[in-house]
């Protein structure tokens, strides 16, 4: 007796999940909607596919396109030259997260030295000058309060 109420339990129970995942891989289903003007809405099965944005850690060398894209996004957020920012990072380290000055401590897109890049917020909370989007953040933070003598040799 217990064998088989444990059985259908379990039977409805993976009946639900179907359900219930069937739903979720398939959308949202609009039933019996009406729209401002009174018409009817048809039932429209949409599918949601989301896109997996791909995420780079601090030790990955991030492609120029996506560095490029971050310089640009950030730019216009600190409303500050694209251009001039493009062409720092550029002169810099040609869009290179990765990029080392092997006579100085300078690190990362912007090319940031050891202390200050310590002084700075991404520095404090200890993370990583190849970390590109901490540096192009740091960069654009010290342009946008006029900090222009750390890039005199690009400008």
């Amino acid at each position: 007796m217990k064998t088989k109420m444990f059985v259908k339990k379990s039977v409805s129970f993976i009946c639900v999940i179907i359900v219930a995942s069937s739903l979720l891989a398939y959308g949202t289903v609009r039933l019996g909607i009406w729209l401002d003007n009174l018409v009817p809405a048809y039932v429209i099965p949409s599918v949601h596919i989301a896109r997996a944005e791909v995420k780079f850690d601090y030790t990955d060398i991030v492609p120029k396109e996506i560095i490029i894209d971050e310089i640009k996004k950030q730019a216009k957020e600190f409303k500050l030259s694209e251009k001039l920012m493009l062409d720092l990072a550029k002169c810099e380290s040609t869009y290179t997260n990765w990029k080392k000055n092997p006579k100085s401590t300078a690190k990362g897109v912007y090319q940031f030295i050891s202390s200050t890049w310590d002084s700075t917020s991404s520095g404090k909370a200890r993370i990583s000058p190849y970390d590109y989007k901490a540096n192009i953040r740091e960069a654009m933070i010290k342009m946008a309060d006029g900090q222009f003598s750390h890039w005199d040799s690009c400008l």
